[in-house]
């Protein structure tokens, strides 16, 4: 994915419990395509990150943008890149009142910059 431009996040985020289920659904699904071929999932992705190739390596940017489209597809729903959501996050916290700190917390920057203009 190249440079992170935040650093590693600190904390966990919470989500609606709708994508909870769809991403605990996922992750079974990858646990069950690795012991299918003999291979424990929580050994081999030993970082527990959400989108974990099935060629055993850390997705690319587009690689989790496809597996996300794939999903959205399924759930007949529009189709959002990662970069959407992260967008799409920050303004429902900020229609829903949270301030700009709060927000920048979520998002992990260290500065608001550009990114509250």
């Amino acid at each position: 994915m190249g440079q992170l431009k935040a650093t590693a996040a600190d904390g966990k985020v919470t989500i609606a419990p709708p994508y909870a289920t769809m991403l605990e659904n996922f992750r079974q699904q990858m646990v069950n395509y690795f012991n299918d071929i003999g291979l424990d999932y929580d050994t081999i992705n030993e970082k527990q990150l959400v989108f974990f190739s099935k060629l055993r390596k850390i997705n690319t940017n587009s690689g989790v943008n496809s597996a996300l489209a794939d999903l959205c597809t399924k759930l007949g729903i529009k189709v959002v890149t990662s970069h959407a959501m992260r967008h799409t996050h920050a303004s429902v916290l900020i229609q829903d009142g949270e301030t700009l700190p709060y927000v920048q917390h979520r998002l992990r920057h260290k500065k608001t910059g550009n990114h509250f203009k």
